[in-house]
């Protein structure tokens, strides 16, 4: 069942001319009361998709990227806390708003202007007070968004709504104040502000000036184009959700969608500690003076939560004091519109009865499919580490950056973030970067409580859309003791984090691979489309990286892609030609292990392309072969062994091939057919027969085999002999000398000793070494004739 909520459209918008009435105040925002505890009357139960349980899974093991250009956003003046940090990111300026002042700055931190909150906002006129600002930037349109609430309590309270009129936030700025009740009855906390293509839509709960509860939410939608050309009185809708039924904070997505009519909200709408807890999906669609608000299914978590500490209690411990920082509650804070998706992080409480830390919660919401895609949290297992206060944003490559607040009794209150990948494992995160690690403990309380946010910023760079910046606060030196309540400072803090590109990633960047053969690990991970590419496969959203390869020889070759990692669809591509945008396709395949075969033509370059088959991303290892057949480098050699003697035989052998090739070592006799005669378990390149009998003798040869073909070695004969015996053979004489012959097995060293005593087996003396068949002449005549020679091996 789905719920339509009333809309009542008001076009007048009041631009009152008084002079600023400001006056600094230390008056905090208030507080939103507990949302209801009433169930759902139209719950949808969506838990087939999400993971199971997500609260002990902390962190992924891979580690967050380094943030790189980061400085100080604003400090604390000790007039306002919290500050309610919040920021934006533009192509050449980053700008800090906050509840005491605004800073614009460059991109590496330089200073251009600062000025307090209520100054900026004065030319509006007609309030006292500012709080709870909040600012975008709009990439498609190049403008900053500012919105604010005035006068906290008061009958003149209003939202106040401003644009630059160009995407120099120095420049000149369109700012508007309208009152939220004309009665003066009730008053607007915690905006909250988002856009899409038609209107800039703001979000604040009506809160009882007597009492300070809830009433109802205000929601309205301004003609964004009427905002950016600064017309006076850009028209707006108004509409109202009222508090019984539907809750409050329904918080705006910021749509980074050029096409969507829809705005979506997004809510914490309920916490049952017994059951699930609940995020609501609201959709405005119609157009200007025909809107309506539809509530959509609640999407539960897989374990619940609570609103808030008991007694409202300050959970957030620190090191060097017992004093606990005030965490508020679980509010939805940042709401992304991206990729078919909803992006949205919050604080929760845990557990559900009786919390004793926070967490971040983030979730990935399919709006059109009521699906949870992915819900994850960042959180300590052990329970004793909070994280609280966090903003999101999600990069065209499907990339999550999450901004917070830490308290740890280890450490003071410092602002970190955590990255989800595109390709990480769904509801995981990264590990924790400290962005700025605080400097002392914070004891500042407000109304008895140790305040700390509301919130955080967390944007996309518009220069690439791939970077991140953040915007977190964490507890600067303390001023005085830190026993004494108020003595305690905290700051904010800007950090830039890129992210990695593939370096491949344009055509004229391809990696060239060289050879007949090899393997290379690549990444689609954060891979793009460039100007005039082809659709890989047929498909127009293959973003995709490039490889370059030029035939070493004719024949033909083979490439094939498989997943590392995560498993996800690839298409892999071969082209001819020299320019990204006239390339002519010789073949392709897709799927997790696509493998392309074509004839390759010598000296020819050839042009590869691994995508992300749909935008899918991930990890692979690309894999290339041109076969040729195998080349004996080295023939086995013929050798003279002895049998059983304890001798091995060994046969060396090597052929060349590509890929690789298989050997098979043969024996043939006399009457056997060599190719009939394979050796069982011979397959390496060298062939070893240990202690040799006389049945190995034979002719022994290889066969090498790969894909492109075989060839055969030389043959190498086994002889196989009884013994190892020297044998002399005397072929003359003269009066000078005589010489004689020495025989034996080959490749053995043989000696020649001499002796005069034949009978002696001590009396004999080497004269000659060598390896036989050899040849010995004796040049010594004298009593020669009267001595004896033998021939002998030690092996």
């Amino acid at each position: 069942m789905k719920a339509v909520a009333s809309v009542l459209f008001i076009g007048v918008a009041y631009h009152l001319a008084f002079p600023s009435l400001f006056a600094e105040s230390k008056t905090p925002p208030s507080n939103p009361q507990p949302d209801t505890n009433a169930t759902p009357t139209s719950a949808v139960m969506q838990l087939a998709s999400l993971p199971d349980p997500i609260a002990n899974t902390l962190l992924a093991a891979a580690t967050s990227p380094a943030f790189t250009t980061n400085f100080l956003a604003l400090p604390d003046y000790n007039t306002i806390s919290p500050p309610d940090t919040d920021g934006a990111v533009g192509p050449n300026h980053v700008m800090t708003m906050i509840n005491t002042q605004v800073r614009i700055q460059t991109r590496d931190g330089t200073t251009l202007y600062t000025d307090t909150l209520s100054n900026w906002w004065s030319s509006v006129g007609g309030f006292s007070f500012v709080f709870s600002p909040r600012l975008l930037f709009d990439p498609y349109q190049n403008r900053w968004i500012a919105t604010a609430g005035s006068d906290v309590l008061q009958r003149s309270a209003a939202i106040l709504v401003a644009v630059s009129a160009t995407g120099d936030p120095t420049g000149v700025w369109y700012r508007h104040r309208y009152p939220v009740d004309a009665n003066g009855l009730f008053f607007a906390d915690f905006p909250t502000v988002g856009f899409n293509k038609d209107a800039i839509v703001v979000s604040w709960n009506y809160l009882d000036i007597a009492t300070e509860a809830n009433q109802s939410t205000g929601i309205a939608m301004f003609d964004k184009n009427g905002m950016y050309a600064g017309q006076p009185n850009p028209y707006f809708d108004l509409g109202s959700l009222d508090y019984p039924t539907y809750g409050s904070t329904q918080v705006p997505a910021v749509t980074y969608d050029a096409n969507l009519a829809t705005i979506y909200l997004v809510q914490d709408i309920q916490d049952n500690p017994s059951g699930s807890s609940y995020l609501s999906i609201y959709a405005i669609t119609g157009t200007f003076g025909a809107h309506q608000i539809t509530q959509s299914s609640f999407f539960p978590a897989a374990s619940a939560w609570a609103t808030r500490a008991n007694n409202d209690a300050g959970l957030g411990p620190q090191a060097g004091t017992a004093v606990r920082v005030h965490l508020v509650d679980d509010r939805m804070g940042q709401v992304i519109y991206r990729h078919g998706a909803l992006w949205c992080a919050h604080t929760i409480f845990l557990p559900a009865v009786n919390p004793t830390h926070t967490a971040v919660q983030w979730w990935q919401i399919d709006p059109a499919n009521n699906l949870v895609v992915q819900n994850g949290r960042i959180t300590d297992p052990a329970g004793v580490k909070s994280y609280a206060f966090p903003s999101i944003a999600v990069n065209r490559f499907k990339d999550v950056l999450i901004g917070y607040s830490t308290f740890s009794p280890n450490q003071y209150p410092s602002a970190a973030y955590s990255f989800h990948a595109c390709n990480d494992t769904n509801g995981t995160m990264e590990s924790e970067v400290v962005l700025k690690a605080g400097i002392a403990p914070y004891y500042k309380t407000v109304q008895g409580r140790n305040r700390w946010g509301d919130y955080s910023a967390t944007w996309t760079d518009p220069l690439n859309d791939s970077d991140f910046w953040t915007l977190q606060e964490y507890a600067d030196m303390n001023v005085g003791l830190i026993t004494t309540d108020g003595s305690g400072r905290w700051a904010t803090w800007w950090g830039n984090v890129p992210v990695a590109l593939p370096a491949n990633d344009y055509f004229t960047n391809a990696w060239t691979l060289t050879g007949g053969q090899g393997i290379t690990n690549g990444t689609v991970v954060r891979a793009t489309r460039e100007s005039g590419e082809p659709s890989h496969g047929g498909n127009t959203n293959t973003p995709s990286v490039w490889y370059r390869w030029t035939a070493p020889g004719t024949g033909r070759a083979t490439f094939d892609a498989t997943n590392r990692g995560t498993s996800f669809s690839m298409v892999l591509a071969l082209y001819t030609g020299t320019n990204v945008s006239a390339l002519t396709l010789k073949t392709n395949a897709t799927g997790a292990a696509p493998t392309v075969g074509f004839s390759a033509a010598s000296n020819v370059t050839y042009q590869i392309a691994v995508a992300g088959l749909s935008g899918s991303c991930g990890d692979f290892t690309l894999h290339f072969i041109q076969p040729t057949p195998p080349l004996f480098a080295q023939n086995p050699v013929s050798t003279n062994l002895v049998a059983n003697a304890g001798e091995n035989a060994l046969l060396n052998s090597l052929a060349v091939g590509l890929p690789d090739p298989a050997y098979q070592w043969k024996l043939y006799g006399t009457n056997s057919i060599p190719a009939t005669n394979n050796i069982a378990a011979a397959t390496n390149a060298a062939y070893t027969i240990a202690n040799v009998r006389a049945t190995n003798a034979g002719n022994y040869f290889c066969v090498a085999t790969n894909a492109a073909g075989s060839a055969t070695s030389g043959v190498a004969t086994l002889f196989v002999h009884a013994s190892s015996a020297g044998r002399l053979n005397l072929l003359g004489g003269n009066g000078t000398s005589f010489w004689f012959q020495v025989s034996g097995l080959t490749n053995r060293g043989y000696v020649v000793q001499t002796s005069t005593n034949l009978n002696s087996p001590t009396n004999w003396r080497p004269i000659y070494t060598n390896y036989v068949s050899y040849f010995y002449t004796n040049f010594i005549g004298t009593n020669d004739r009267q001595r004896f020679y033998r021939s002998i091996t030690n092996n």
